[in-house]
């Protein structure tokens, strides 16, 4: 089995290390691993191989109930949704606030920064994420969600964009002063 986990924080010495001695306390190994640091941020992505024995879907369905596993999977999907918007503002001098604002004041920079197709991808992650776990549940192993969870989860996991976009945007407009 495989599995992606994501770390976002202030950077310091011994985030990989921390990481990595976890997982080979549960005996998971880690096949790749990237990671950047911007500004005091630091994050990370890596691709884990689980052993079948301690992860397996039998254990897992002993501890969490197919609502719990719903939950747990749109969290994760959502980080990583969220997590395109940084993508796409990394060093570039804009924000999405920067953005919004000028969807008001100056609409034709908002054009020029957006394409149709990256307006598509995020319609079709999080419209096909919502489907997945409303339709295609049983498939997956979660439970379908009521709209306050989906409200709940975009409103638990929306920090991973809003932090970094808040110093973006103070970075750009220090930089016009």
């Amino acid at each position: 089995m495989k599995g992606f986990i994501s770390v976002i924080g202030k950077d310091r010495v011994g985030i990989l290390a921390a990481v990595s001695n976890k997982c080979a306390e549960y005996n998971v190994n880690i096949a790749d691993v990237s990671q950047t640091v911007m500004s005091d941020m630091f994050t990370m992505e890596s691709l884990h191989i689980f052993v079948a024995e301690i992860f397996s879907a039998d254990k897992v369905s002993e501890h969490l109930s197919g609502y719990e596993m719903g939950i747990f999977f749109s969290i994760f999907v959502m980080l990583q949704f969220w997590n395109l918007f940084n993508a796409k503002y990394f060093r570039t001098g804009r924000s999405l606030f920067m953005d919004i604002v000028d969807l008001f004041r100056a609409p034709q920079r908002v054009k020029e920064s957006y394409n149709g197709l990256y307006l598509i991808i995020l319609a079709v992650i999080f419209g096909g994420q919502i489907a997945i776990v409303t339709f295609a549940g049983q498939f997956f192993g979660v439970s379908p969600l009521p709209v306050e969870d989906w409200v709940l989860i975009c409103l638990v996991t929306m920090p991973v964009l809003l932090f970094p976009d808040i110093v973006r945007t103070i970075k750009a407009a220090s930089k016009r002063r």
